[in-house]
């Protein structure tokens, strides 16, 4: 008699296990089979961050909350990311950015832009140049942030070429 009592009870358990034919689970997200990698732009200034997200999916595309993604660099020489996803353009160039999560792992690129100079400041020690006197223009640039950028090369101009010459080093000379 015993027999027919463990036997009944199996197949409550197998029935409540496997719900009722065309029902859909109702036990959240499955087996976490991927990882899926939001980028907002694929493209960075120099020195500009850029924020990550990455989120462990199942099957469905549902998201595995219970699962932690870490992230890495390939290439930390052109762009670094943090524990968050922030990631920090170092030097122009492309890296590939990794998260991982357990055996699982995805990747976009990023390419790693020169800052833009959004203005540029000058001042000179004299605020008239006579004719034959010569003063240094000193210039500073600016990218989009407000930050001063390391000097590069500028091209020097007057825009009254006929009463003040530039020369290359930013020497101008009245004429």
């Amino acid at each position: 008699m015993s027999a027919p009592r463990h036997a009944h009870v199996g197949w409550v358990l197998l029935a409540a296990a496997c719900g009722s034919p065309g029902t859909a689970p109702t036990d959240g997200p499955g087996a976490a089979v991927g990882i899926e990698i939001e980028l907002p732009v694929p493209r960075m200034q120099v020195g500009a961050p850029l924020q990550a997200s990455a989120r462990v999916v199942d099957a469905e595309g549902r998201q595995r909350t219970d699962r932690q993604v870490t992230w890495l660099s390939e290439d930390a020489g052109v762009a670094s990311v943090d524990q968050f996803g922030v990631i920090t353009g170092v030097a122009v160039g492309t890296a590939r950015i990794v998260a991982r999560s357990l055996e699982l792992e995805a990747g976009v690129t990023v390419e790693v832009i020169p800052r833009r100079v959004a203005r540029v400041e000058t001042r000179t020690p004299k605020a008239n140049v006579v004719w034959g006197s010569s003063t240094r223009v000193v210039a500073t640039a600016f990218d989009g942030q407000g930050n001063v950028m390391v000097p590069g090369s500028l091209a020097w101009r007057s825009s009254w070429p006929d009463v003040v010459r530039v020369d290359q080093d930013g020497i101008a000379t009245g004429v």
